[in-house]
């Protein structure tokens, strides 16, 4: 019986961890372009992000950056849920950056306008 109650606080635990680290998550609605790294400019805001995900999910968002990129000259526009992590900094880089978004959550990636 241990082992079973031992196993359901271990999944507890894991679901609670999973719910607040989402608890900073947000909608973010940008431009992306492919500069070597997927960066996306927020509508309204005019921030830049570099996006950061798991492999799957960044390689899943690359692929339809480049897809969309070859088959059209319009904006790519993507609404993406994550977390914006703000740093900025121009280092390295000839556009400045305001941060990072985590993403969680791949919403839509079509071309559009902001």
């Amino acid at each position: 019986m241990r082992p079973v109650i031992l196993a359901l606080s271990m999944a507890l635990l894991f679901l609670a961890a999973c719910a607040q680290q989402n608890e900073n998550d947000r909608d973010v609605r940008g431009v992306l372009k492919d500069h070597g790294a997927i960066i996306l400019t927020e509508c309204g805001t005019g921030k830049v992000y570099w996006v950061r995900a798991a492999d799957t999910l960044l390689f899943s968002l690359q692929r339809r950056v480049q897809d969309l990129s070859g088959e059209t000259a319009a904006e790519i526009v993507a609404e993406i849920r994550g977390e914006t992590i703000d740093v900025r900094t121009s280092v390295g880089t000839a556009y400045p950056v305001h941060g990072t978004l985590w993403i969680s959550q791949i919403i839509s990636v079509e071309p559009g306008e902001c």
